[in-house]
Order: C-alpha cells, then structure tokens, then sequence
C-alpha cells in the first residue's frame, strides 16, 4: 500500500521517521541526506509505502522548485529499507523495482493533480549511470514518457556540488529566472 501526503499525519510520521533511522543506523554513503540538516528543503508533499504485512518500507519526498518553470522534484531522499541487505529488495531486476516504480508513479499523479506541468527526479554527477537505469527501468511500468538529460543545477538555493542529471516527465524542464550556475547547464 502506498500513500501520499501534502503532510503526513503524526503516526505516518513517526513511520517515515523509523525507515529513516534504520538507513542512518546502516550508515553509508548516503546516511547524512536523513539528518535534520539534509532534510530541510521545503517539502509539498511525502510518500510512503507499506509492506503486505503493514510495516513501512520505503519512503520519498516531493519538494518544490520555484526557480523552474512549473516543476516540482519527485522521489527526494528516497529511503527503502527492504531486501536482504536492508537496503536493496530482493527481487530486483537490476533496473528499477516495480513497488518503487508505483511510489514513483503515484507521487507523479499527486504533482499532475496538483497543477506541475514538469515532474523530474535527479542525482548528482556521479549518479548519472544509476539514473539513467532508473529512468529505462520506470519507463517499463510508467504511462508517462520520462526523459533524462543534464546536468542542470536543481538544488533550491546555490550550493556546493548542485549540478546534478535529471530525468523527467510533462513540460521540458527550464530555469525561469535565466541564470545559470555553469557553462555545463547550458
């Protein structure tokens, strides 16, 4: 089961809050994006799914992003704590996991219901293979053509390290206040 917020209810909090812990406690590369400090975007909306048995398993923002034309990024601080290792699900293909390609879907029908023209997902420079299989991955599942591109500075406020590939569904994704960060993002 998959559910998805504008602000999720105190008790769904408290699940995002657990699958975020147990990705913190298993340390790794991305363990700080789950602090406080690497969760302060301004959040639109969160996505949570649970597991057959009720137990909450995964778990993505929504965030908005005013310096874009009618864009709003999906699939933020995506936290999955299923599979063997308990991080990565058992079954997956080695593209994208159906379960993760629904939560995905239907944070994209929440951001269309909501009037986004452009819906995009992205990673830094060094994440552009895995992104590149995700996006051929949800393009198995999604009735929406998703396309990926880059790199483009998509952080909400100029920072360090912002230039990062996207892919990306609806209108084409476009700065709205013609600056550009690097020659890279033109």
């Amino acid at each position: 089961m998959i559910k998805t917020f504008e602000v999720a209810p105190l008790d769904v909090q408290k699940d995002i809050d657990y699958i975020y812990d147990i990705v913190i406690k298993k340390g790794g590369k991305t363990a700080k994006n789950y602090t406080k400090e690497g969760l302060k975007e301004p959040v639109l909306g969160v996505s949570i799914r649970y597991n057959d048995k009720g137990n909450p398993v995964a778990t993505a923002r929504i965030l908005t992003r005013s310096c874009y034309n009618d864009s709003v990024r999906v699939f933020d601080r995506y936290a999955l704590i299923e599979g063997n290792t308990g991080l990565l699900p058992s079954n997956y293909d080695g593209l994208f996991k159906k379960t993760s390609s629904d939560l995905l879907e239907q944070q994209t029908d929440f951001c269309k219901d909501k009037g986004f023209g452009c819906i995009f997902m992205s990673m830094e420079q060094r994440g552009k293979r895995v992104l590149e299989k995700l996006t051929r991955g949800h393009n198995k599942y999604s009735k929406y053509k998703w396309y990926f591109e880059g790199p483009h500075y998509v952080t909400y406020k100029k920072s360090q390290g912002g230039l990062q590939y996207i892919s990306y569904t609806g209108n084409n994704f476009k700065r709205n206040d013609e600056l550009y960060y690097t020659e890279l993002e033109k």
